[in-house]
């Protein structure tokens, strides 16, 4: 299963997820591997990437995964907000803490999902995986940040949730074949659908105050011209700050210029970025040399095709279809 780190417009309506955290692992048969420490799903039909979107959002009342990273940040650096309001279901919130949560979530994890069609076989599911991830002997490390959560649940099960612990209910030989049945099929070796594109361009120097969908923060018209003409690719915006980040992601404005030194910092969150496409496209028209010379490099890292194009400010951004067409054919020879 691909791995996502934030809203994609190739996300399924219906689903289940798992989220990753960095420095999290497991070990089978005594190889590491990321460990899972939150499942969660939906209940309306077709709301699977509107929650996505509430838990990298700004708003802990719109999801207990924020929730409970909220009081873990407040109590283990000591911020000046009561945990129990912060807590508290429709209690007050705040910016400070809300924004801190956000890069938390943005910057240490990543999840897999899978399509799940029918409100009650997705319940079903998601109390299954939890009740049997708490069976298991899976101990977070000593420095995870749930240790500090509110919940005693989230502190004693070592995932980021509460409900459905201690619950009896786990999965079953028959839930397993199901599984197997709805994962996603046609993934390559390294877990990306074939022929996946990514379709990118650098931030913009203006920007709205707050907190806004990525593809909105920047009053930038080429940005938008991008995101206009993306087809059925992913658009990601390469941020000074953030590095690559979904257009429909939600961030925080900033003040960041991206310079040699910056750029060297964010190599690896952009290469683990493009390492789930099979080709990228970046259109640098507008950006400083440093952006598409960070993108170019990470593709060529993770031996994926970068095509560049666009000169000035919008030159040749009419030729952004072709070019999606040429990285398609690139894709399939891969």
């Amino acid at each position: 299963m691909p791995k996502h780190s934030g809203y994609s417009h190739n996300l399924p309506d219906n689903g289940i997820y798992f989220f990753y955290e960095k420095g999290e692992t497991c070990c089978f048969d005594g190889v590491p591997h990321d460990r899972i420490v939150r499942v969660g799903t939906h209940r309306e039909e077709n709301r699977f990437k509107d929650r996505i979107l509430n838990h990298y959002g700004n708003n802990k009342n719109a999801s207990v995964f924020r929730k409970h990273v909220g009081t873990a940040l407040i109590q283990r650096d000591k911020l000046d907000f009561d945990v129990k309001l912060w807590h508290t279901q429709d209690g007050p919130t705040d910016e400070n803490v809300e924004s801190r949560v956000s890069n938390f979530i943005r910057e240490n994890f990543y999840f897999r999902c899978i399509p799940v069609e029918g409100k009650d076989r997705r319940l079903d599911l998601e109390e299954k995986f939890i009740a049997t991830l708490c069976t298991k002997d899976l101990q977070p490390s000593d420095n995870w940040l749930g240790r500090f959560a509110y919940s005693k649940k989230v502190r004693e099960a070592g995932i980021w949730n509460s409900q459905h612990v201690g619950s009896n209910k786990i999965l079953l030989a028959n839930d397993v074949q199901c599984l197997l049945e709805i994962a996603p099929r046609g993934a390559l070796s390294n877990g990306t659908p074939a022929g996946r594109i990514l379709l990118a361009t650098a931030c913009g120097a203006n920007k709205h105050p707050g907190a806004h969908r990525a593809v909105e923060l920047y009053q930038s018209a080429r940005i938008k011209a991008i995101y206009n003409r993306r087809g059925d690719c992913d658009m990601a915006i390469l941020s000074a700050k953030y590095g690559l980040v979904d257009s429909e992601t939600v961030i925080e404005s900033y003040d960041q210029i991206m310079d040699q030194e910056r750029a060297r910092a964010l190599l690896q969150q952009v290469r683990e970025y493009v390492r789930r496409y099979d080709a990228v496209i970046f259109f640098k028209g507008g950006s400083r040399s440093e952006y598409h010379n960070l993108i170019s490099t990470a593709c060529r890292m993770e031996n994926i095709p970068c095509i560049l194009f666009g000169f000035m400010y919008m030159g040749e951004i009419g030729r952004t279809e072709d070019i999606i067409r040429e990285a398609m054919a690139r894709a399939a020879q891969r």
